[in-house]
């Protein structure tokens, strides 16, 4: 236990930047922190890792001392490698069905939750909605402005979600199509969602990506207006390489 505190003396700190460091390079080729985070702050990353540049160039300076190291900063230390230990886990993953049940608030466009995606910083264009082909829109753009898409033609890429309360209230034919929305990290994300309305084959199980083409429409339930997309057709699709929006 002696030998293992004296390591820690003399090198916890480096080692601590120097995982650090190794983390954060890790996440920048391929943009891979856009698992956790918008990509604008990738520049913050980048900020990020100067720093622990300087920090390691510091206590590299010192490996020749052996400083006090207390119970109080052994646990400190750990802490910080915890989220380390995490990286492996979420690196490639995304959020899911099992995030969307815990965060979901309804389909209501008037909810509390759904007034939090309207004041996201997702781009609206709606300049070409009286054409007949589909228009491409997001699904937070249906959240956030459903009445202007109302009785439109559109396609909408997300995850389905199949619940007993949304066939028990809507059909057998029913399901939710959904994509998070990130206002700064995967932590504050929102689930923006739609009705779907039509024939999902049932061997597409939850949170498989599809296209969905069909008629928007909003649907009064309990009083409450439910945007839905009543499907002409859908298609299973690759996974976005931004499965997120923003």
């Amino acid at each position: 236990m002696k030998y293992i505190t004296q390591l820690l003396s003399r090198y916890g700190r480096a080692l601590m930047f120097g995982a650090w460091f190794y983390a954060i390079i890790g996440l920048l080729p391929g943009q891979g922190y856009q698992t956790f985070l918008r990509p604008e702050f990738g520049i913050l990353l980048a900020v990020g890792l100067l720093v622990l540049i300087g920090f390691l160039f510091a206590e590299m300076g010192q490996l020749d001392r052996e400083l006090h190291f207390s119970l109080n900063e052994t646990i400190h230390l750990l802490i910080l490698m915890i989220p380390l230990a995490y990286l492996p886990i979420a690196r490639g993953t995304s959020l899911d069905s099992n995030a969307f049940q815990r965060r979901w608030t309804g389909l209501s466009v008037e909810n509390g939750g759904m007034t939090a995606l309207l004041n996201t910083n997702t781009d609206l264009d709606i300049s070409a909605l009286q054409t007949e082909r589909a228009r491409e829109v997001s699904v937070a753009n249906l959240c956030r402005m459903p009445r202007a898409y109302k009785n439109q033609r559109i396609a909408v890429t997300g995850m389905i979600h199949r619940t007993p309360d949304i066939k028990e209230r809507f059909g057998n034919n029913a399901c939710v199509l959904f994509r998070f929305v990130i206002t700064c990290c995967a932590a504050d994300a929102m689930p923006a969602a739609i009705l779907l309305i039509g024939e999902v084959p049932a061997d597409w199980p939850d949170d498989t990506w599809i296209r969905a083409e069909g008629q928007f429409t909003l649907r009064e339930d309990q009083g409450k207006p439910v945007p839905t997309l009543e499907l002409s057709g859908a298609i299973r699709t690759a996974k976005p390489c931004r499965p997120y929006l923003y």
